[in-house]
């Protein structure tokens, strides 16, 4: 018996070593195309909100998740993101959407604004955004654009599969095009004084 338990604990011992000599991948998100040139906030006068991204609880998470067949879900034990999925992909929309919108001050939620505005506010609520198991990243999402009074003028769908190869990098390249298309189809909606001179 004093046999078998020596082995285990080799086996043990070994195993832990694995697993400390693998290094951590680290990984974020980017937004996609040229930053536009700054212009203050007092001179324009159409402002959109990014609210919010609500992200599922099952993928909101620091360690890259895929998805592994019809029901399952993979875990990476050693890729993670920077900042946690559901924060880091709002910031991110905000960035694409300002590089869409050159008539147009895009600000995330709590940015200080001027008194007289009347802002367009954008939430986001997601379903999926993870790599999957055929060598695709999928996004999708619900889009919500409500008024300065907090009435919604229009609500979308947005379902968009990025071709990715298995490595965790080309995997986040993938879902940061997923982000730039769905604020490119947002940009597409938002209401027409918005669009003037953008996209």
């Amino acid at each position: 018996m004093a046999w078998i338990r020596l082995c285990f604990l080799l086996v043990f011992t070994l195993l832990l070593s694995a697993c400390a000599s693998t290094p951590t991948q680290y990984l974020s998100l980017r937004a996609q195309g040229s930053p536009l040139p700054n212009q203050p906030l007092v001179e324009r006068h159409r402002l959109l909100i990014v609210d919010h991204v609500q992200m599922p609880a099952s993928i909101d998470r620091l360690y890259l998740t895929r998805r592994s067949g019809d029901n399952g879900m993979e875990v990476s034990g050693h890729v993670r993101w920077i900042a946690p999925l559901g924060g880091m992909t709002q910031r991110v929309l905000t960035e694409d959407l300002r590089r869409r919108l050159s008539d147009v001050t895009v600000l995330l939620a709590g940015s200080p604004v001027p008194d007289d505005a009347q802002p367009t506010h954008l939430r986001v609520q997601v379903q999926e955004f993870l790599p999957t198991g055929n060598g695709h990243v999928l996004l999708d999402a619900d889009y919500f654009l409500l008024n300065a009074a907090g009435h919604v003028e229009y609500a979308g769908h947005f379902h968009h599969r990025v071709h990715a190869d298995s490595s965790a990098t080309a995997q986040a390249q993938a879902m940061s095009t997923c982000i730039a298309e769905l604020a490119q189809d947002i940009a597409r909606h938002l209401p027409a004084e918005y669009r003037a001179n953008s996209l």
